[in-house]
C-alpha cells in the first residue's frame, strides 16, 4: 500500500511541476536566407502560431530597399524593388516551443496588375537532428495561404456611389438661386443692354 502511495504522491508531485512551470521553454532561431526566384515580394506563414512565432525580419544585399507590409506572429509579408535569384539576403528570427517546426514561403513578382508565385513551399526547422541537416524543405503550400495572397494582390472593384435624392434635390435649388432677382438694382444692367 505505501509503494502505491509513493508512486502516486510522485506522479502527482511531478503533474504539478509540469502544470507549474506552464508552457515550454522558447527557444529563439535567427538565421539568414536567399531568395530563390525572381521576386519582388515574399510570404512567410508559420504551420502552428503555438509552436512557432516569427519575431524579426532583416535585410541586406540586393534586398536593403525592403520593408515589412503585415508583421504578426504567425505571418510575415515584406516587399520591394525586385531581386534576381540568390541575390537577396534576409535574416529572419523566430521562436520555438517544440523541436521540429515548420512554415510556409512564397516568393512572388508583382508587375502592378498581376501577379506569380515564382516559389513556394514548407521549410521545416528539426533541432533534434545535427547542425548540418537541421533544414529540410518541402513542395507543400496550403490553399489557405494561396488564397491569403490572391486577397492580397486583389483589390476590390470599383463601384458607383448613387446620390442621395436629398443633394440632388439642393443642387437644383442652388442652381435655381442664382437666376432670382435682388430688389432694384438686380439685373440692371442686363436691362440697359436691352434697352440700348
Amino acid at each position: 500500500m505505501n509503494a502505491i502511495y509513493l508512486t502516486v504522491s510522485r506522479c502527482a508531485v511531478t503533474l504539478l511541476l509540469m502544470i507549474g512551470s506552464g508552457a515550454a521553454a522558447a527557444a529563439t532561431y535567427s538565421g539568414a536566407f536567399l531568395n530563390d526566384a525572381e521576386m519582388n515580394n515574399a510570404f512567410l506563414f508559420s504551420d502552428d502560431v503555438n509552436e512557432l512565432e516569427f519575431l524579426d525580419v532583416s535585410f541586406g544585399r540586393d534586398m536593403s530597399a525592403w520593408h515589412v507590409d503585415i508583421q504578426t506572429p504567425a505571418q510575415l509579408v515584406f516587399s520591394g524593388p525586385t531581386v534576381q535569384p540568390l541575390r537577396g539576403l534576409l535574416r529572419l528570427s523566430f521562436e520555438y516551443t517544440v523541436g521540429q517546426v515548420s512554415f510556409q514561403w512564397a516568393e512572388v513578382l508583382f508587375d502592378g496588375v498581376d501577379y506569380a508565385v515564382q516559389q513556394s513551399g514548407s521549410l521545416h526547422f528539426d533541432t533534434t537532428q545535427p547542425s548540418g541537416a537541421q533544414w529540410s524543405a518541402t513542395n507543400v503550400f496550403s490553399s489557405a495561404n494561396a488564397q491569403f495572397i490572391d486577397g492580397y494582390f486583389s483589390l476590390p472593384a470599383a463601384t458607383a456611389v448613387p446620390l442621395p435624392n436629398s443633394v440632388a434635390l439642393m443642387l437644383s435649388a442652388l442652381a435655381v438661386i442664382g437666376f432670382i432677382r435682388r430688389g432694384d438694382n438686380a439685373g440692371s444692367a442686363l436691362h440697359r443692354v436691352w434697352e440700348d
